[in-house]
């Protein structure tokens, strides 16, 4: 009666509506009276869980015995089919790499990262390969204990279990793909750093910490100092005798902390206190500063508690002779066949959508804008680092023609309206609720960006973070074509 009731109550719970649920209810307790349940209970309960047991145990899969020794070609058509098996996790990464050759048409660039990626993949199985004899001693010493193995993973099964039932899964996972999503970017930015010299070794914990971070020039970072972070440092590489200068935007009223410029020897180049500020409310904390040489320097801020954002701005270099007239993008976009498609040169895909604030947008009344399509969240840590880049893209090309459409995907619009009042986003946002939008442009991942001309074709396409130095010179010249 017990075992009945609980399930009954667990039916009821689990497909809400309890005329759904009736039917099985009444399977449930014809069962219990027929199995005589409730006469011989001990041999009924025992009779049906070695029913689910073997249920459990039992396997579909054809056992083969090969008629002779296994060869080369074996090995390979072998190799083929586990690699089918491995395209759900492979494609996206393969994608993404076959994609970045292809729009910046450096086979050279692409290379290494396919090898790096197949090494990533492949060494882990050598390996273990190489070491599977000495690895047998272990597992006869773990057999002795299998049962304590099988009761551990037998409670983590029935965990898991409760917490996807519950509706728990779902807000572990949204807590994990926030704040690892952070360290996971962090660890990401500092390995990179270490290993392309923009990071030197011994900065390496700062980073992963998040106390010192390493930034691009031109690539602005929003950030705040308070009472238990009173300073933060920003790392950047820069070559001898590059000019560069510091802006500060988004401060609260009295927020001037000390700004200090140090070399690679950690020694001070320059420092102040004082800001001269601008019509657009920029703040300048150094206008021009020529560095004496190539290398890693360090910008520490430090004082009063409050938000900020900050760029490291630099001199644009001088075009060489053999880039002095590149093709633009329209004229490359000209020649190109007009067909509709989600490929570089097709016409975009036409859509509607209503934002946030309850406009209704269609791509087709955008004809004589750019529009900058991002596809975000605000619970993608490199979206977070992104959307601030394309704010003030908009800022400053708005007037000229620049629409910038931010759509939201696996996200509410309470999340979103909070997130861009949070953040000071002006531009149209809408979330993508029904994956639509997602999947008529084929996104696997955010952030993505897409460049649409006025004429309606796509002129860039991005699967990863934007900084200004790769959308100003895009949009510039988009903005300019007739």
């Amino acid at each position: 009666m017990a075992a009945g009731l609980a399930v009954s109550a667990l039916l009821v719970w689990a497909l809400i509506e309890p005329l759904v649920a009736l039917p099985f209810i009444a399977a449930l307790w014809l069962w219990l009276f027929l199995g005589n349940g409730f006469l011989i209970p001990r041999t009924f309960w025992a009779s049906t869980l070695d029913r689910i047991e073997a249920m459990l145990y039992s396997d579909t899969r054809r056992e083969i015995n090969p008629s002779q020794q296994p060869g080369l070609l074996g090995s390979f058509i072998m190799g083929l089919v586990f690699s089918a098996g491995w395209t759900p996790c492979i494609g996206p990464i393969y994608g993404t790499i076959l994609t970045v050759a292809a729009n910046t048409g450096d086979v050279g660039y692409a290379a290494p990262l396919l090898m790096s990626y197949s090494l990533g993949l492949g060494v882990p199985f050598l390996a273990m390969t190489l070491l599977l004899g000495q690895t047998q001693t272990v597992l006869r010493r773990l057999q002795r204990h299998i049962r304590i193995f099988e009761r551990v993973t037998g409670a983590l099964l029935v965990i898991i279990g409760l917490t996807v039932a519950s509706g728990q899964m779902t807000r572990l996972t949204q807590v994990l793909s926030t704040d690892f999503a952070d360290f996971s970017l962090r660890v990401e930015e500092c390995g990179v750093g270490v290993v392309q010299g923009h990071l030197a070794l011994n900065q390496a914990g700062a980073c992963f910490s998040g106390l010192l971070k390493p930034v691009s020039l031109n690539q602005g970072i929003t950030t705040a100092l308070d009472a238990a972070t009173p300073t933060r440092e920003f790392v950047f590489h820069a070559t001898a005798g590059q000019r560069i200068g510091v802006e500060f935007s988004r401060v609260g009223p009295g927020f001037t902390p000390t700004v200090t410029l140090n070399d690679s020897n950690r020694r001070p180049i320059a420092s102040t206190s004082q800001w001269a500020s601008t019509s657009d409310g920029i703040f300048n904390a150094f206008d021009t500063l020529t560095l004496p040489e190539a290398g890693l320097y360090t910008l520490v801020v430090s004082g009063a508690s409050g938000e900020f954002r900050v760029r490291i701005t630099r001199e644009e270099a001088t075009t060489s002779s053999s880039q002095a007239n590149p093709p633009s993008i329209s004229a490359i976009v000209a020649e190109a066949e007009a067909l509709i498609g989600i490929e570089k040169g097709h016409t975009a895909p036409d859509f509607s959508v209503t934002t946030v604030s309850g406009e209704t947008l269609r791509l087709a009344d955008l004809s004589n804008s750019v529009v900058v399509l991002n596809f975000w969240g605000t619970w993608c840590a490199p979206c977070v680092r992104e959307v601030p880049e394309l704010q003030d893209a908009y800022a400053e090309f708005g007037a000229s023609g620049l629409v910038v459409l931010g759509i939201a995907v696996r996200d509410t619009p309470e999340k979103v309206i909070a997130f861009a009042q949070t953040h000071g986003l002006t531009y149209p946002l809408a979330v993508d609720d029904t994956f639509a939008i997602t999947e008529l442009y084929a996104i696997t991942g955010q952030p993505s960006t897409i460049i649409i001309g006025r004429d309606g074709t796509i002129l860039e396409k991005y699967y990863s973070v934007v900084t200004s130095d790769t959308l100003i010179p895009v949009l510039t010249d988009a903005l300019q074509a007739s």
